[in-house]
Order: structure tokens, then C-alpha cells, then sequence
């Protein structure tokens, strides 16, 4: 297999040739060719021949030109030199000689060896040779951050312009990768394969040009590159089905519409082909029933915030695979779940399969702006539910926690809170025969704990409210 320095090779001759970066999967073959057996020079000439066929336009090669232009073209393509820094007549005749008395004609033989030779000169007393060695190694590192190390699935003109914008300047780094391949990508009615920082996908017309639909799609691949990439969608109705999912990479916030209508709504965001993802915020739900979900989340979120949830929603779920909630011993799974004007019949924070001894362990609960009433809050294994915030909230059951909450701490809370804790008092632990205590504090709103039977080693303090 090969290994991180001979893949980062088998880049240096992808950049050399069509100065790009290459998409991840094109990559991905030609490291697979090097592992059953291509040499380095094998693949240079593949790369020839697609430059001076497929990509002559975008590359500069033709399969007619004299051997004066092929190696002027290369110091253009390899190291930016061109115009007035274009070869004099000494590099032309030390390379022309190289190509067809060293390497016997064989032109990925030879861009094998000036990338070896750019890289092995000691230009420490030659300012503009060290230039010329910065640059391209400064191109070599993004390429291999964007489709390496990242999945890089965006197009071959914005391969090419994140290259352009890289310098021998180290900083010109930074500015590329912070700033995104490209700073911002419209999704359209189409397949997309793009990599940006920040993502549109609002609701677009259908190729007819009489329909909206979601430019979120599953066939969808989008990357995320710089600080913070972000995806902002409006999913509305669905022309089939009603799951969306889409690939994703290091996309790390989402900020999500639900905006369909009864019936043809799209009702989940389905994360099993995305990673990556922090944050999730919900700004608004008007389905008029049914539920809404973002569902096989691979990872344990940062935070969750929900907006302007209508009344009539029967459920919202928040599910993960079981890998991204199976810990080892003794470790903890902690989430943020801000609500704002949240109301829904059933509220779902646990792995998508309800496996009782796995879940979020710790779930801090905030309630502002609107108050915000749930049904039944399914957590399955929670332990600690932290609540706190200024606006009232009302939780009328609990679902999956008794034998394994064991804290509620509302102290923070200073407006209202209603719990139905029936379930959760009196529970034998999980995978065992005895009771767990549970501890419960609340703020100072009018607060309300409902429970049927409270066990002995239970406890309930209320809060400064009456």
C-alpha cells in the first residue's frame, strides 16, 4: 500500500501536470494503480496523455508541439514561469537534452525528474529559485488538505482557481483553506459536487421552469473548507419521497427549515452519509403534522437549537447511529438542546436503534424566547438533564430514562417548569436489581414535579417559587 509520502508524490506529478487540485476520488485511482504496481513515471505518462487529449485546452499541451514549447509550457504549469520569467535558452537547451538523450523521449519520465530537482536545489542563496520551490510546495500542501486528507469533490475550474490563489507566501495558505475553496456555493436543480465554506440551498425551480424543489438532494456531494462550513437549507416538499441524504464533508453547522406542507413534506434529513457536523440549529417547522427528524447523526453533536416548532407536529427526532454514542467504560456523552417556541407531542434525543445502555448521558436543556411544551421526551440512558433559561417549559412525560437518570437540575430555571417525572421515580437501575436514586431541584418559577410514587431514596427540592 502506499504510503502518506508517495501519495503526496503521486499528487506533486497531478499538480505539475494540470496544476489543480485533483478531485478525491480521480486521486484515489491513480493511488489504487501505484498499489497494484505503477511506477511514478507510469502514471506521469497517463497524465501526459489526458493533458495533451482530454484537458489540452485547460493545460497548455498539445501532442503536435515542438520540444522548445513542451518544456516552456512546463515551466509555466510547474513553476509559474512564464511571460518574462519563461525559460532562457540555457534551461530550454539543459532540459530538450534531458528529455530525449536521459529520459529517451519520455515526457512523464521527465516531469518526474524536474519535480524531484525543483524540490532537491538548494536555492537558500537564490531568492527567486526559493520562490519558485515555496510555491510549489505551498500548492502541493493544500492539495493534499483538500483532497487527501479532505474529500475534494468541486470542479475542474475551481481545482485550478484555489491554485491559482496560492503564493510562496505561507499566509496565502491560510487564506485559501480559512476562506474556503470558494467562499460560497449556490446548490441548484442539479447534482452538485462542490467545495466551499458556506452553502445555499434554498427552495429552486425545477428544470421546467413551473416547480419549486430542494436544491438539497441526495445525490448531492458537497465538502466544507475554512472555519466553521456552514449549510443553510430550506427543505420544503418532496417530488418523491420524504428523506434527503445527501454526502457531506466536515460540513460542522447546519441551519436547517423545514417548510413543507402536509403530505409531501420533506420530514428527514438523513445524516448517515455526512460527518463532521457540530451544530445543528432548526430555525423554523411548519409541516402541519407527521414529524420532523435529523436522523444517523455519525458523530454526538456539539449543540442543538429549535425555533418556531408548530403546534400540531406529532414528533421530532433527534437520532444517532450506535457507534457514535457507544462509549467506553466510564465515558460520557454531553449535549447543548436550546427551544424557542417549541411544541411537539414527542421529542426524540437517543441512538436511532434504543439500545437501553446507550445514549446521551448528559443533556443540557435551555428554554428561551417562547415557551415550549413536549409531549413525552424520549432520551434513552440519560442520566443528567440540566435545565435552565428564562422562558416557561412544559414536559408532560418522560420515555426511556427510568433506570438511568438519576439527576434534574433546574435550578438555573427562572420562569416556570412543569415535569411529569412518574416514570423515572422509583426505577430500578438498569442491568441491575436496585433501586436508583434520583435527584431532582427546581428554580425559582411556579414549578410543578408530578409523580405517582416517589421511591426512598429519591429526592425533589423545590425551588424559591410557589
Amino acid at each position: 500500500m502506499a504510503t502518506l509520502a508517495e501519495k503526496k508524490e503521486i499528487l506533486e506529478l497531478y499538480i505539475a501536470w494540470f496544476n489543480r487540485v485533483p478531485d478525491s476520488a480521480g486521486l484515489s485511482f491513480w493511488i489504487t494503480e501505484f498499489d497494484n504496481g505503477s511506477s511514478l513515471s507510469y502514471i506521469s505518462g497517463k497524465f501526459y496523455e489526458a493533458a495533451v487529449t482530454q484537458f489540452s485546452a485547460e493545460t497548455g499541451y498539445s501532442s503536435g508541439m515542438s520540444d522548445n514549447a513542451f518544456i516552456t509550457q512546463l515551466y509555466d504549469g510547474v513553476m509559474g514561469r512564464t511571460g518574462d520569467l519563461a525559460p532562457n535558452e540555457t534551461e530550454l537547451a539543459y532540459w530538450v537534452n534531458a528529455l530525449n538523450n536521459d529520459q529517451n523521449g519520455d515526457k512523464g519520465a521527465l516531469v518526474e525528474r524536474m519535480v524531484n530537482e525543483i524540490q532537491a536545489f538548494d536555492a537558500s542563496n537564490n531568492a527567486p529559485i526559493q520562490a519558485v520551490k515555496d510555491k510549489f510546495a505551498n500548492k502541493v500542501y493544500v492539495a493534499e488538505q483538500l483532497a487527501l486528507i479532505g474529500t475534494f469533490t468541486g470542479s475542474i475550474a475551481e481545482g485550478k482557481t484555489i491554485l491559482t490563489n496560492v503564493t510562496e507566501d505561507a499566509a496565502s495558505i491560510s487564506a485559501v483553506l480559512d476562506g474556503g475553496a470558494s467562499s460560497s456555493y449556490n446548490l441548484s436543480n442539479s447534482t452538485d459536487q462542490a467545495t466551499a465554506n458556506q452553502f445555499l440551498a434554498d427552495l429552486v425551480y425545477a428544470p421546467s421552469g413551473v416547480t419549486r424543489i430542494n436544491s438539497l438532494q441526495s445525490d448531492d456531494q458537497i465538502t466544507g473548507s475554512g472555519t466553521n462550513p456552514t449549510l443553510t437549507a430550506i427543505l420544503g416538499d418532496a417530488s418523491e419521497g420524504s428523506t434527503i441524504a445527501p454526502i457531506m464533508n466536515g460540513i460542522e453547522t447546519l441551519n436547517l427549515s423545514f417548510l413543507g406542507s402536509s403530505g409531501n413534506a420533506v420530514e428527514t434529513l438523513d445524516l448517515q452519509n455526512s460527518t463532521g457536523v457540530k451544530t445543528i440549529n432548526i430555525d423554523r417547522i411548519t409541516t402541519n403534522d407527521g414529524q420532523v427528524a435529523v436522523a444517523n447523526m455519525k458523530s454526538v453533536v456539539d449543540s442543538i437549537v429549535v425555533n418556531n416548532v408548530s403546534s400540531s407536529l406529532e414528533r421530532l427526532t433527534f437520532s444517532f447511529v450506535e457507534e457514535a454514542v457507544t462509549g467506553t467504560s466510564g465515558s460520557s456523552d454531553s449535549i447543548s438542546l436550546s427551544l424557542s417556541g417549541t411544541n411537539t407531542n414527542h421529542l426524540y434525543l437517543e441512538a436511532a436503534n434504543n439500545n437501553p445502555t446507550e445514549g446521551i448521558e448528559t443533556i443540557n436543556l435551555i428554554s428561551n424566547g417562547d415557551s415550549n411544551t413536549i409531549g413525552t421526551f424520549h432520551a434513552e440512558d440519560l442520566e443528567v438533564l440540566n435545565i435552565s433559561g428564562s422562558a416557561a417549559i412544559n414536559i408532560n412525560a418522560f420515555e426511556h430514562v427510568n433506570g438511568s437518570l438519576t439527576t434534574v437540575n433546574a435550578s438555573g430555571m427562572s420562569n416556570n417548569v412543569s415535569l411529569n417525572l412518574d416514570t423515572a421515580f422509583s426505577a430500578i437501575q438498569d442491568n441491575s436489581n436496585s433501586n436508583i436514586a434520583l435527584t431532582v431541584q427546581t428554580g425559582s418559577g411556579n414549578d410543578q414535579v408530578q409523580a405517582t410514587s416517589i421511591g426512598t431514596t429519591d429526592r425533589i427540592t423545590m425551588g424559591t417559587g410557589t
